[in-house]
């Protein structure tokens, strides 16, 4: 049996083909768990992220209402309550504060989450143990112009006991 892996060097672009299928099983189960690693990672930052954005708008619309509220009352009503106006405007303005850079933060996270691109190197040794726990072994590297480089492995014959 032969199985091809042919990749870009310094890049994330691969392709695997086998026709072992036992060994393609294995393949997709592999990837199928990096996807729900990765997949799980996402949801996380999405969750904190979602978690912060509420708190900052919380924050927001507490404060404008306030505002609101004290500018409503009279002048007489806003010299009675300027303290506790002022203590709560003081509050909310350190919600705002702390929620707004653990906003952010989270946001670039989950971009860069999103975003970031699979070590080639980490694939491709993945494939390699699961290559030659199916007892495979290199039989030809090829490399094309572009830094394309095709890897031909052969199963070999394995005694049964």
């Amino acid at each position: 049996m032969i199985s091809k892996l042919i990749y870009k060097n310094k890049t994330n672009i691969y392709l695997f083909e086998t026709n072992d299928n036992q060994l393609k099983t294995n393949y997709e189960q592999l990837m199928l768990q990096k996807d729900e690693a990765r997949n799980n990672q996402i949801k996380t930052c999405a969750h904190k992220l979602h978690h912060y954005k509420n708190g900052l708008e919380t924050a927001l619309i507490q404060l404008a209402d306030v505002e609101e509220k004290y500018r409503s009352y009279t002048i007489i009503g806003r010299l009675l309550h300027y303290h506790s106006y002022q203590n709560q405007m003081t509050q909310y303005d350190n919600d705002i504060k702390y929620y707004r850079p653990l906003m952010n933060h989270w946001r670039q996270e989950l971009w860069n989450k999103i975003h970031e691109t699979e070590d080639m190197n980490d694939i491709k040794q993945q494939i390699y143990a699961l290559l030659e726990s199916h007892h495979y072994r290199k039989l030809t590297e090829k490399t094309k112009s572009n830094d394309v480089i095709t890897e031909y492995w052969v199963k070999t014959k394995t005694r049964r006991a």
